[in-house]
């Protein structure tokens, strides 16, 4: 029998909350960190700089990378290059 549109096709199943992705978030707070920390002690310099990536990208945040337009293109000549080939090179210079 088919569902219906709006329908769950388990709507006896499991809770919310009791899935995998979710006892893996929960021992991630309970024990991740610490173990993060003790690895960013190592005495091997590979595993103490992913750890310190992971700990700060986690905990800090990743940078934003900003971006400035430092060429001499114009709208009007990207606007000419609209229908050039993909490969084809454009001249910002001149």
């Amino acid at each position: 029998m088919p569902f219906k549109p709006g329908q769950s096709g388990n709507p006896a199943g499991k809770p919310l909350g009791t899935g995998h992705v979710e006892r893996c978030k929960k021992w991630a707070e309970q024990k991740g960190w610490g173990i993060l920390e003790k690895l960013a002690q190592s005495d091997d310099p590979k595993i103490m700089l992913e750890a310190t990536k992971l700990l700060l990208a986690y905990g800090v945040g990743r940078p934003v990378e900003h971006k400035a337009h430092t060429g001499s293109l114009t709208l009007e000549q990207l606007l000419g290059h609209w229908d050039q080939p993909k490969d084809a090179t454009i001249d910002t210079h001149g």
